[in-house]
């Protein structure tokens, strides 16, 4: 719309008016690559301050003749920003029912409460940044008790794994990043969330330790997490206690 009158631009020149920066409640229409059925969508958030000429210049990047990358007009401002890394995943790819799906999640939620000291260690976040940003459900003894927890939490969507969404599940756990390898590393990290979940029983994604679900890594399939793994010492390892996941307070 032009800023002088009520004529609105035609589709072949907003472009060229159009600012670098979408309102907060701006959604572009979602472009899925591959076969499925599992799709993720990343969500970056960078807090470097909301300047026009910075968002045109990334969404020009992303623009360019990539296969799987679209950033053009993508770009909004979020007045809750905090540096995060969230990524969606289709609620239909957990199961063709709703109850095959619901299952999954569950289990999905048992694992991250499970191993929350080494999956803190993965986000390079702090404690106190996972408290306020991707609060837990709390540590059950089952997959199927979690859901409940997650019924009647009161942090709605600022938790570890946002369910309040209708079409996707949103992991919200991870520090957001530029650098290729942990951006990668974090798909290839919640793609196999989603694929354990799914082939596991409860029972089985109950006794999974960290040790046993990170040996059925392929270097063939998960190269840049295995890499990022080791590289924060939880390729292989012993259970992090509390105290010494909850120290950790890596930077970039």
């Amino acid at each position: 719309m032009d800023d002088d009158s009520d004529v609105p631009y035609c589709d072949n020149c907003i472009d060229q008016h159009r600012g670098g920066i979408q309102s907060y409640y701006y959604k572009p229409a979602p472009i899925f690559y591959g076969e499925g059925p599992c799709y993720l969508g990343v969500e970056l958030e960078i807090d470097d301050g909301e300047r026009d000429s910075v968002a045109k210049k990334l969404t020009g990047i992303g623009s360019w003749e990539a296969e799987h990358i679209y950033a053009k007009h993508d770009i909004k401002h979020d007045g809750s920003l905090n540096g995060g890394l969230h990524l969606h995943v289709n609620r239909n790819s957990f199961g063709k029912t709703e109850e095959a799906q619901e299952a999954a999640i569950a289990r999905i939620l048992f694992f991250v409460e499970n191993h929350r000291n080494e999956l803190l260690r993965f986000s390079r976040r702090t404690k106190r940044q996972l408290e306020k940003w991707a609060a837990r459900y709390g540590r059950k003894d089952s997959p199927k008790k979690v859901p409940d927890s997650a019924k009647t939490s009161c942090a709605e969507r600022y938790v570890c794994v946002n369910l309040t969404n209708d079409c996707t599940i949103e992991f919200r756990i991870f520090r957001g990043t530029l650098k290729y390898n942990p951006l990668i590393a974090t798909l290839e990290l919640v793609e196999e969330f989603c694929s354990v979940a799914i082939s596991c029983s409860d029972r089985e994604m109950s006794e999974l330790t960290w040790r046993e679900f990170v040996s059925y890594l392929s270097p063939q399939r998960n190269p840049e997490l295995i890499q990022y793994l080791k590289e924060r010492r939880l390729y292989v390892n012993e259970p992090l206690s509390a105290t010494e996941g909850y120290q950790l307070q890596i930077i970039d």
